[in-house]
């Protein structure tokens, strides 16, 4: 089952602190992240919606000179992204008066999906939320720019999909995978953004479908891969990602 990831797409070059994050427990990570959640919400009440055509046409408009295909208007407190054409509109992001990010920010990944979050001093924090079609399907915390905690994306159905654990900006620990129907679709392990340790994928009724062990992102070891009625068909070894023995 392919992992679908779930960020933020910053289209500013900021540098943001490369430390791990400071707080000795999830919980105290996540007081953080209400405290910055209440900013957002209060920014959220008044945030503005896209330029009309009669402001695109009177607002100063600016090229990017890091990327050729956006430009950028600059309205009161907001600075505004849209593809060359005007057609599209990227980004709305709350400034401060050297222009860069600081408060609330819609990014739009198409006219129904978008993510919506906060610029604090040291990068985006707070939770990141992705929305489609007016459902939320994603959320994460993060802490000076990067992942931090639980990751949930959601099906439209508002089920849960997926539910990964991030560490220092990157993959770490138990990552579970989620069939529409509600059960289990794959159980994995990460270290340092790579697969690390047990794999479990299931069928949809429950059964195993594949078993298997990574070490630092290659496969490891043995791997088990059964039918939908939980019958073994074969066993495949692998030495490092290649294999190296199957049998049937």
């Amino acid at each position: 089952m392919k992992k679908i990831f779930f960020i933020a797409l910053i289209m500013f070059n900021i540098f943001t602190l490369l430390e791990a994050h400071p707080f000795p427990t999830d919980e105290k990570l996540y007081e953080y992240c209400d405290k910055i959640d209440s900013k957002l919400q209060k920014e959220l009440k008044n945030f503005p919606n896209e330029l009309t055509k009669d402001e695109k046409n009177n607002l100063k408009k600016e090229t990017v000179s890091e990327d050729p295909t956006i430009v950028t208007f600059k309205k009161g407190e907001y600075l505004y992204v849209y593809s060359k054409n005007l057609k599209d509109l990227q980004g709305i992001y709350k400034v401060n008066s050297k222009g860069e990010p600081d408060g609330a920010y819609k990014e739009f990944l198409s006219k129904n999906k978008f993510t919506v979050g906060y610029h604090g001093k040291n990068g985006f924090e707070g939770y990141l939320r992705q929305y489609e079609d007016g459902k939320l399907i994603g959320i994460c915390s993060a802490y000076a720019g990067k992942l931090e905690g639980i990751r949930k994306i959601y099906y439209p159905n508002g089920k849960l999909r997926e539910e990964f654990r991030y560490f220092d900006g990157l993959e770490n620990g138990k990552g579970t995978l989620y069939h529409k129907n509600g059960k289990i679709g794959a159980i994995q392990n990460f270290k340092d953004g790579v697969l690390h340790g047990e794999l479990i994928e299931y069928y949809e009724n429950g059964n195993i479908k594949i078993k298997g062990f990574f070490k630092d992102g290659k496969e490891n070891g043995v791997f088990e891969e059964y039918d939908i009625n939980g019958k073994l068909t074969r066993k495949v070894t692998y030495k490092e990602g290649t294999w190296t023995n199957i049998s049937e």
